[in-house]
This record gives structure tokens, sequence and C-alpha cells, in this order.
């Protein structure tokens, strides 16, 4: 089988899960050094860019 045979869209359906699943530690480390967590109803409220500071602001003072 040579490169130009493989369907994209066979290959990224079958590789995008693998490569989620080994990134994810990676992932975890960042969010649990760097990450803010924010309640998910908070983001339906958002109806302007000051909404979406504040909201930020509030999380990071929460945590900080």
């Amino acid at each position: 089988m040579d490169v130009e045979s493989i369907d994209p869209n066979e290959f990224v359906t079958w590789m995008f899960p693998k490569l989620f699943v080994s990134r994810l530690p990676r992932y975890e480390a960042i969010a649990n050094r760097y990450g803010y967590t924010i309640n998910a109803e908070d983001i339906y409220k958002i109806r302007s860019e000051q909404d979406f500071l504040d909201l930020l602001a509030k999380a990071i003072s929460a945590q900080g």
C-alpha cells in the first residue's frame, strides 16, 4: 500500500482518537498547572466581550 491510496477521511477517523488518548496526560498536566475552572452554565450568560472578560477575571480571582 502506498501513501496515495490511503483515504484521508478514514485515516483521520482511525488516528484522531488514538492521538487524543495519547496526548491526554499532557493536556491534563497543562490544565492542572495553568487551568482555571468555570461553571458551564455561566458560559450561556455571556452576551458580550465584557461578559467574557468578567467571567475570566472571576475564575482567576477565585482560584488565584
